[in-house]
Order: structure tokens, then C-alpha cells, then sequence
């Protein structure tokens, strides 16, 4: 138990004491791969421990999603762009938070973590349930790296959901498509601090917790 412990604190300080940058990218609505969500037509996107922000030409920073806006960063909406297929509703922001969400999955000190592959969908079930089903939440590290992508993803908006019932995360979850974002999100942290044999024991729950942690996901109590 003591070295059980002692394993978990050296882990939480090798994580909490990874460096902590402010990702950056130019996007524009001719080139940008997906639905282009604004009306102005450039900015730079960015994010920080995924909080995702937008920066308009003329210096305004906007929040693309919850975590952001909850830091300080003004809402999107004057210039979020109206759906011309539905009246009173805007243009899903979920591709632009997705690009957003990949500047920080993609850090990992000096070394980039490959984007996310899309979750494989079992035969038997609804893919718009893509969230049920997880198995993965009393499992170990040697388990995690032998799952399904599917499985994965459902186990991590499970936990996610739990925290955020219990009021216990830092944002909202706003709908279904930032849920997978965010699941996505710690679906790769999970993956990528799983990967060696040294994690087999550590349970996956509580990396989820040491993820989420170093992301800054927690209310700080």
C-alpha cells in the first residue's frame, strides 16, 4: 500500500510539474476543414489547458468553449454566425472547439501526440450512443491499453459526466459535442500515460483523476 502510494505521488509530481503553454493557430474561413462557425473571416486560435479561445484581428479574445469563458474570455455570440437552415439557431461551433481542443492534445513537452483517430463503433450499438457502455472504470492501465477505442471514449465521458453531476468539474458541459470533445480529450491523456508497462497496476480512474488534474478540469477545493 505505502509503495502503491508513494508510486501515485511520484506520478502526480511528474505531472503537475509538466510545462504549461499557450497553443496557437492562424485559421480562416477559406481554409479552415469543417464548418466555419463566425462571421468574421480570420483569427488565431488557441489553447490553454483547453480552454479554447479565439483572437479576432482586431484583438478581441473570444471563448469557444465553457473552460475559457469561465476563465475570463468574453462570449462568442456577436460574432458567432446565424444557421440559415434554422432560424434562431446558430452554426455548431464543434469543428472550430475541436481544432481548438487538438492544439493542446497535441503538446506533450517536446513530443507531439498524434491527433485522435474516430472511435470505432461496435455493430450492436447505436452510434449516436457512442457515450454508454463504458467497462473501463474500476480497470487497470494494462486493461486500458488492451480496450477498444470505443470503450475508451465511453469510460471517459462516464467519468466526466459523474464530476460534472457532482459539480465537481471547472466548466460546464454545454451539449453532446463538446462532452465527446472534452471525452476525446481525456481519452488521449489516458492513452498516452498508459502506454508502459510501469502504469499495469495503476487504476484508471485515478489517472483519469492525475489527467484531468494537470489539464486543470477540477474545481480547486
Amino acid at each position: 500500500m505505502k509503495n502503491s502510494l508513494s508510486f501515485t505521488f511520484i506520478v502526480s509530481a511528474i505531472l503537475l510539474s509538466m510545462p504549461i503553454n499557450v497553443l496557437a493557430d492562424k485559421v480562416s474561413k477559406s481554409s479552415f476543414n469543417g464548418v466555419w462557425p463566425l462571421t468574421v473571416k480570420e483569427g488565431t486560435l488557441a489553447c490553454d489547458n483547453n480552454a479554447v479561445t479565439f483572437k479576432t484581428k482586431n484583438g478581441k479574445v473570444y471563448a469557444v468553449n465553457g473552460v475559457a469563458g469561465d476563465r475570463g474570455a468574453q462570449p462568442i455570440d456577436p460574432i458567432w454566425a446565424n444557421n440559415p437552415e434554422l432560424p434562431g439557431a446558430k452554426l455548431s461551433i464543434s469543428d472550430l472547439l475541436k481544432q481548438g481542443l487538438s492544439l493542446c492534445s497535441n503538446k506533450a513537452g517536446d513530443k507531439t501526440v498524434p491527433a485522435p483517430s474516430a472511435p470505432e463503433q461496435p455493430t450492436n450499438k447505436d452510434p449516436e450512443n457512442w457515450f454508454d457502455g463504458g467497462t473501463l472504470h474500476r480497470a487497470k492501465g494494462k486493461d486500458w491499453r488492451t480496450a477498444t477505442d470505443t470503450n475508451r471514449l465511453a469510460t471517459s465521458a462516464d467519468i466526466i459526466t459523474k464530476l460534472s453531476d457532482n459539480g465537481k468539474l471547472a466548466f460546464t458541459i454545454q451539449d453532446l459535442e463538446e462532452l465527446k470533445s472534452y471525452s476525446t480529450g481525456l481519452s488521449n491523456c489516458l492513452t498516452e500515460f498508459l502506454k508502459t508497462e510501469q502504469t499495469d497496476a495503476l487504476l484508471v480512474a485515478e489517472a483519469a483523476l492525475l489527467c484531468m488534474t494537470t489539464m486543470k478540469w477540477l474545481k480547486v477545493e
